[in-house]
């Protein structure tokens, strides 16, 4: 929805791409060792704007979640597990997986003239293996998504499909 704009919560994940090696070798390793999730956790739960009655519901929800599976591993015995099982992998390889994702949707190959909008969407066709680690839900059919946000994501691929035959796209 915000897509190009100065509100758009996710340009700090992929606006700087492509930079070269040295920078991408840098972001990977921020991101695998937890430091871009908590400080992104750290600027969102931060900034006063996000503390709405919308999002107060939210992180209840969040607190009451995260409150259940800490419970399960605590009473299973080992409460540790929960950091080194749950949270770890959370903030390093899910993290890290999901800016793969957002690079690959967003990064800027080539400039499209006349149309700043599309320059950074595409669709990607995607095995298997692609869709369970890099775009469940149908996140392969980016463009698609950005072009009807309110679309359910097991519409896509048809849509897609309906979009290949128009001439105009």
């Amino acid at each position: 929805m915000h897509l190009e704009h100065d509100d758009n919560p996710d340009a700090e994940n992929y606006i700087h791409y492509p930079s070269g090696i040295k920078f991408f070798t840098k972001d990977i390793l921020l991101i695998l060792l937890g430091i871009v999730a908590f400080t992104q956790f750290l600027n969102h739960n931060l900034n006063k704007a996000n503390f709405t009655a919308n999002s107060s519901s939210k992180k209840l929800s969040l607190f009451i979640l995260q409150s259940l599976i800490f419970s399960l591993f605590f009473f299973s015995g080992f409460w540790w597990g929960y950091f080194v099982f749950w949270i770890f992998p959370l903030v390093t390889v899910a993290k890290t997986l999901a800016h793969f994702r957002n690079v690959a949707e967003h990064g800027l190959p080539r400039p499209i003239p006349n149309n700043k909008n599309l320059e950074r969407l595409r669709t990607i066709k995607s095995n298997f293996f692609e869709k369970f680690f890099f775009a469940p839900l149908g996140f392969n059919y980016h463009a698609e998504h950005h072009m009807f946000p309110g679309l359910l994501h097991h519409q896509l691929a048809l849509l897609s499909c309906r979009l290949i035959e128009q001439p105009y796209y």
